[in-house]
């Protein structure tokens, strides 16, 4: 019977070690996706703009994508991404929409 979990003949003990216990490496684009959100929340209510938002969720959602095919770190960082991505996306929508009826409102009193 063959035990997959002992160390090879050739492998020392401290092989056998770290090879269990290695640390996937950090996927970037996740890291990316939560910088992109930290600078559109900062843009968001510095200038009021929502574009850079997109570049969060797109690199959130590649990130996801990557993460789920490879053994890498970094699922929370991209999720935190995409949560602030969409919520000032969504937040930006909502006050553009505003901001369209208040006008709208304003051109039908003249």
């Amino acid at each position: 019977m063959n035990d997959d979990n002992a160390p090879a003949a050739h492998e020392t003990a401290h092989d056998a070690d770290t090879k269990h216990h290695s640390r996937a490496s950090l996927n970037w684009l996740s890291l990316a996706a939560l910088i992109f959100a930290l600078i559109a929340a900062a843009s968001f209510f510095v200038t009021g703009t929502a574009v850079l938002a997109v570049f969060a969720v797109g690199a959130g959602h590649v990130a996801l994508q990557q993460i789920s095919r490879t053994p890498q770190r970094g699922r929370v960082l991209a999720v935190i991404g995409l949560a602030v991505g969409y919520a000032i996306g969504i937040y930006g929508l909502f006050l553009t929409i505003q901001a369209w009826i208040a006008f709208g409102l304003q051109l039908q009193a003249l």
